[in-house]
Formats: C-alpha cells, sequence, structure tokens
C-alpha cells in the first residue's frame, strides 16, 4: 500500500539502502520494481524523493520468522545526489574500527506506531548501545509467556551478530526512548 510505511531503512551511500530482511521476506527478487521512500530526513521538504528499487538481496542464511542474520541490502535504480549544504543530510556511517559499541548512543528513526496508534510521522530518538550479556540478562528477565514472538524468533538466544540498545528513560513521562511498531530497518 503506497500510502502506508511497514518499515524503516537506512542509507548508507548513493545506491545502497541497509533494512531488515523481515520486512522483504514475502518478496521474490525477481518480482519486478518496487519503491520505497529514501532520504527521509527530507520529508516534509521541496526535497522528498520516491526512488526504485531495483533489488533487495537478503542475507543467505536469513529464515523467516527468526531474527538472525536479519539485514537486507536494497540496490536503488539510481544515485541519490547529497549536497549536505543544499539537503542538509547525508549516508549513515557506522565506525568501523570500534570492538566495543556498548556506551555509545545510537539514533532511531522511523514511521511506526506511536503510542496514540498513529503512525506515518518521522520520528527520531536516542538510545544508549549496550552489551549483548547485559543484554541476555535483561531479556531473560523480561521475557513471559506473553511475549512469545520474541521467544520464537529468537530461539537460540542473541547472538555476535546482534547489537543491543535500550532506551533513556525520560522522568517527566515515565516511559523510555526507543523504536516503535514498524520502525524496523531504521
Amino acid at each position: 500500500d503506497p500510502t502506508k510505511f511497514f518499515c524503516g531503512a537506512t542509507t548508507i551511500n548513493d545506491h545502497w539502502v541497509l533494512a531488515a530482511a523481515h520486512c522483504y521476506a514475502d518478496q521474490d527478487p525477481d518480482y519486478g520494481p518496487r519503491k520505497v521512500k529514501v532520504n527521509t530526513i527530507r520529508d516534509g521538504t521541496a526535497y522528498r524523493e520516491v526512488i526504485e528499487v531495483k533489488r533487495v538481496y537478503k542475507h543467505p542464511f536469513y529464515v523467516f520468522p527468526r531474527l538472525y542474520n536479519n539485514i537486507a541490502l536494497l540496490e536503488l535504480g539510481r544515485r541519490l545526489e547529497y549536497d549536505h549544504e543544499r539537503f542538509g543530510d547525508s549516508p549513515t556511517c557506522i565506525d568501523q574500527n570500534v570492538e566495543d559499541m556498548s556506551g555509545r548512543m545510537g539514533k532511531v528513526q522511523g514511521y511506526g506506531e506511536q503510542e496514540d496508534g498513529t503512525s506515518g510521522t518521522l520520528q527520531e530518538t536516542t538510545v544508549t548501545i549496550i552489551d549483548n550479556d547485559l543484554c541476555k540478562a535483561r531479556l531473560r528477565h523480561n521475557i513471559s509467556a506473553s511475549q512469545a514472538d520474541l521467544a520464537k524468533a529468537l530461539p537460540f538466544g542473541l547472538s555476535g551478530g546482534q547489537m543491543c540498545a535500550q532506551g533513556i528513560y525520560n522522568e517527566n513521562r515515565d516511559i523510555f526512548s526507543g523504536p516503535c511498531r514498524g520502525d524496523d530497518g531504521g
């Protein structure tokens, strides 16, 4: 449905977008052209774009509905233009020289469903990267029968190929920051 958002994605250079593989689990690579909104930082501006996705490359070991190897690269049908002074954005960069990201801040963006049930407005928040040992302990403590989907998605627990983040507590609203349903990939 071109009027609705179902997942986010992250622009990593002028031809490629990084996304979650489960967002494309039911799409055959030869299905044909699909469109994806990119450069969402330009949303609401005169520079908003809709760009054809030439091909979706899912990790070869990704198996839906599990979250292991849950990564996909979207090859865009044309090059994105970057001009920071004109558009105010650039591709997302991840520091490749840092082995331990724990304690560093990360951004989560997306058009997902908010607390009031609405969606479709670009939102952004900050989270803190935590190490997987702490993440495993928190998951064991918080998993209950009501979270059966999470147990199905991660039946073997967390792996070294996954990164965890925790929200930042807002005392005024008594909530933690974090992604919303539908922000996957952002």
